[in-house]
């Protein structure tokens, strides 16, 4: 099966939320961002994962 960023983004995000008790601002982020099909910014992911690597 191959690795699905957006899930496993979706499922941190979903922790977050039940760990820490985070303003009704954030939560409407995240929230927003979940209901999203696809990662968002994926070019400044690729960019800070180069970085870190090279």
């Amino acid at each position: 099966m191959p690795f699905n960023g957006k899930k496993a983004a979706n499922n941190v995000l979903r922790q977050i939320m039940k760990m820490y008790e985070l303003d009704t601002n954030k939560i409407a982020k995240i929230e927003s961002y979940i209901a999203k099909n696809e990662r968002q910014n994926e070019k400044g992911l690729d960019k800070y994962i180069d970085m870190i690597v090279t």
